[in-house]
């Protein structure tokens, strides 16, 4: 899509500004000029000299200036060669490139990444930590490598595999790649603003949201570490595993969504958990699935501890974030309902409540889900008076916990 060809394009370039030479001929003209303004008037000899020294040295000053710019051109562009060359030229780069257009173009996912390494992807990110520090001395701009390097980065940085297996589960590690990021999202929607051609990104569904990069979310990894282990139940026949979800299955909970509620559900119904949304809470909060041998067949989000809609007690009620806590979201898969699973999330919850001197936990369903309501209302939990919480009017319901709460 952006092979070497450009180097031959950026090769005469630098050529080019090393032969263009403007600014002698603007000097010569000023200088002329000044010559013929002033010679004819009444002047002392010694102040025409004294004048025509100034426009000399005038002249002189642009020249240099000149010469500097024309230089810091010329070196920029050999910059930015050597850039493209070491790119085409290192085999490791070049394997994540090719694996990337495999899944632009076919979207499989893990099988394209198969025959990748850890190190060579380490290696991609390498190059573009570099580009963000380029960038940041200002040393070239977004501007310069946009049609480049462009493709290739959103191609990285959009990829749902990579993004939930490399480079989410240790975001911390990579802020100048954010940094960089953010700059040239910014400069793709400042293009699309004004109505600029190719302002949009590769596989921009996947993009990171402005909330995100704007709270910096990415600071918040929980690294490699071992799962939390919550629990289990047992039920006809059916052991469950109650596990912390990890970042690469992101894709399974949504995947399980789709399966819960199907996607044509009328909002009324059902207001989905976005995949920006899944990703700030598996920052942020504490997200559980249930599991059967492996398989991943419930999932629920508590909102603790921090401000904003999510947290429906620190937004509606006006409890402190660190006393509230939000039942955000919550599916279990149909072959599996029935076994209790709600329920023991909805045990979870209160238990971890309490665990942290929580006063208040709140909780939204649809109108027409009496079943989970019912869930809910023998677990604790009470009708709050109407209120509309959303833009479908879902019910919401508040359990209020003391420290002689059962």
């Amino acid at each position: 899509m952006d092979k070497i060809p450009w180097n031959k394009k950026l090769k005469s370039i630098a050529w080019s500004a090393r032969q263009f030479r403007p600014l002698p001929v603007v000097s010569i003209v000023i200088f002329a000029a000044g010559v013929t303004l002033f010679t004819p008037l009444d002047m002392e000899t010694s102040d025409k000299i004294s004048l025509f020294s100034l426009i000399t040295a005038f002249c002189g000053a642009l020249l240099v200036v000149a010469e500097l710019r024309m230089n810091q051109n010329t070196t920029k562009c050999n910059l930015i060669i050597k850039l493209n060359s070491y790119y085409h030229d290192n085999n490791s780069l070049m394997k994540v490139y090719e694996a990337l257009e495999d899944e632009n173009r076919n979207l499989a996912g893990e099988s394209n990444f198969t025959h990748i390494t850890k190190s060579e992807i380490a290696s991609f990110m390498d190059f573009y930590e570099n580009i963000a520090y380029l960038t940041k001395a200002k040393v070239i701009s977004i501007a310069d490598i946009d049609d480049l390097f462009g493709y290739r980065f959103f191609s990285f940085m959009h990829c749902p595999y990579l993004q939930e297996c490399h480079i989410l589960p240790s975001s911390s590690s990579y802020i100048q790649i954010f940094g960089l990021y953010e700059k040239w999202i910014q400069y793709r929607e400042d293009r699309a603003t004004h109505g600029v051609d190719g302002a949009v990104t590769v596989r921009s569904t996947n993009r990171y949201e402005k909330d995100y990069l704007i709270k910096r979310l990415y600071l918040h990894d929980p690294g490699y570490g071992p799962r939390v282990e919550y629990g289990s139940l047992e039920n006809k026949e059916k052991y469950i595993h109650l596990l912390g979800v990890t970042f690469p299955e992101v894709s399974k909970v949504l995947a399980l969504q789709d399966d819960c509620v199907p996607p044509n559900t009328p909002l009324k119904e059902y207001i989905p958990l976005t995949r920006s949304k899944l990703l700030e809470s598996m920052h942020l909060d504490r997200c559980i699935g249930a599991y059967v041998d492996d398989k991943l067949i419930g999932f629920a989000i508590f909102v603790s501890n921090r401000s904003g809609s999510r947290n429906l007690g620190a937004s509606l009620a006006g409890v402190k974030p660190a006393k509230a806590i939000t039942f955000d979201a919550l599916f279990v898969h149909p072959d599996f309902r029935g076994l209790g699973i709600q329920r023991k999330f909805i045990k979870l919850c209160r238990q971890f409540a309490m665990e942290h001197d929580v006063t208040d936990v709140y909780a939204i369903t649809a109108p027409n889900n009496p079943h989970a309501q019912r869930n809910f209302l023998l677990s604790g939990f009470e009708l709050t008076p109407p209120k509309r919480v959303n833009e479908m009017g879902g019910i919401l319901l508040h359990l209020k916990l003391t420290s002689t709460t059962p």
